[in-house]
């Protein structure tokens, strides 16, 4: 082999091996891409009652309806009544409702009660389910939720079958949120359950908690419900769920219903009943909701 010959064929060796080599590098199969990762859900963290709740990435902007769950006694046991949440779809209209997600909430002994047969939440002959629970509460889905058909209902239930509560613990009394203002009070006086502070309501919603005995007078304290001006929007008379004649917590539930041309901000204000007139007995709490539907 003469010295030209071998120096093309050296040329053409190593124009081979770049090109295997471009060929290899180029090969879309054996490239990793390494991206930021992109969510295809997001949660919804209720600090509350002590769960999240996964939701697909187009309920962005998601509200929760605070509602109420009332039992009907079938013993002879005094009714229980609990929280209720429904989380709703942000494209949700009262022209077009989409199906809510409803959460009932029970107290693990309201909850027994339940099993045992002791007061009903539903005409129907089915039981709640129980979704999750923590150290207080159990979490359930009513019976017949979905049987309305509402709009993306088949989604609805695509989304209540992925395992989408999960729960931690919580404390023996629900935290005091930041949003709450006390006025000559505390939690330990007062403790709101439904609606919570921040909580989205329709124009008729219930108000149920617990109160001290020292809160009520003739088993009663006055709410108010004021506008976002501060003008009173509503009123409403919490009535106590057992004997008041205590300084334990007293069980309560008041109903409240709003001006049906009303929308926006509203603030809760629950008063401790003083007839004695003396400014210095005066005692409250508020915070804020809004009215939405």
């Amino acid at each position: 082999m003469n010295k030209k010959t071998l120096i093309v064929s050296l040329v053409i060796i190593i124009a081979l091996g770049i090109g295997a080599c471009l060929f290899y590098f180029s090969r879309t199969d054996d490239v990793v891409v390494v991206d930021s990762p992109v969510s295809d859900s997001i949660t919804y963290t209720n600090t509350n009652y002590g769960f999240t709740f996964t939701l697909p990435v187009d309920w962005q902007g998601y509200s929760i309806v605070a509602n109420t769950w009332n039992g009907t006694a079938l013993t002879n046991t005094v009714a229980s009544s609990g929280p209720k949440l429904l989380i709703r779809n942000p494209k949700w209209t009262p022209a077009a409702p989409y199906e809510d997600l409803p959460i009932l909430v029970f107290t693990i002994p309201q909850w027994n009660s339940y099993l045992a047969g002791n007061f009903s939440i539903s005409a129907a002959p089915i039981l709640a389910s129980e979704l999750a629970r923590n150290n207080k509460y159990v979490f359930a889905l009513p019976p017949r939720w979905d049987y309305d058909y509402s709009t993306r209902y088949q989604q609805a239930q695509s989304i209540i079958a992925s395992d989408p509560l999960h729960t931690f613990n919580v404390n023996a009394l629900i935290p005091s949120a930041p949003q709450i203002s006390y006025t000559n009070s505390s939690s330990d006086m007062i403790v709101v359950d439904v609606p919570f502070p921040g909580a989205v309501t329709g124009k008729e919603f219930s108000v149920i908690g617990k109160a001290r005995g020292t809160w009520f007078f003739e088993a009663s304290f006055p709410i108010v419900l004021l506008d976002k001006g501060g003008k009173v929007l509503a009123t409403g008379i919490a009535q106590a769920g057992s004997d008041w004649m205590t300084t334990d917590f007293v069980p309560f539930k008041a109903d409240i219903k709003v001006p049906q041309s009303y929308i926006g901000p509203a603030t809760l204000v629950f008063k401790r009943d003083n007839p004695s007139g003396e400014a210095s007995r005066d005692a409250s709490i508020s915070f804020d909701i809004t009215v939405e539907y």
